[in-house]
């Protein structure tokens, strides 16, 4: 009987415990481009120039620095030609600080972003993952095509659909 009752005990503090670590993580709300394009503060299309990884300065994170180049703003027209995000996580070395649902981005890529006017804090993409989005040009078709995890678009489709949601306001 004691045992049964220690087995239980230990059973019911180990459950514990992952439900508490469990309850550290994140969770990424589903955003619909209305919402994105309401929310975010800047919106833009660019090329990413530069990805570069480094440690804080006290070793305990690592931060990526993602350079784009802004070809055209479509939301809240700054007057620079390039912006710095800051982002949480990366690799420096052969470590890596992974933090999920977080958007990757590689130089020389073509990029449609949502972001927040905070751009270098730790999340500036809006939604994560959701509000970046990849450009690429259609082989069969020559049009521009933007797509992430969720979505594909036409580029004259999402920027009709934000321009449209940007008029209402």
């Amino acid at each position: 009987m004691k045992m049964k009752i220690l087995a239980a005990l230990f059973i019911t503090v180990f459950l514990c415990l992952i439900q508490a670590k469990l309850s550290n993580a994140t969770i990424v709300k589903r955003m619909t481009i209305e919402e994105m394009t309401t929310e975010a503060e800047i919106i833009l299309e660019g090329k990413v120039t530069s990805v570069e990884s480094e440690w804080n300065y006290n070793r305990e994170q690592i931060h990526t620095f993602v350079t784009v180049e802004v070809d055209e703003f479509v939301k809240g027209d700054l007057d620079v030609k390039e912006l710095k995000l800051r982002l949480l996580g990366g690799t420096v070395g052969d470590t890596t600080m992974l933090i999920i649902d977080s958007p990757i981005f590689v130089p020389e890529e073509e990029v449609f972003l949502f972001l927040r006017k905070e751009y270098r804090s730790f999340f500036p993409v809006e939604g994560l993952y959701q509000g970046k989005f990849h450009i690429e040009t259609d082989p069969n078709t020559g049009e521009k095509v933007l797509r992430n995890e969720l979505w594909k678009f036409l580029r004259k489709d999402l920027l009709e659909q934000v321009n449209k949601i940007l008029l209402k306001k």
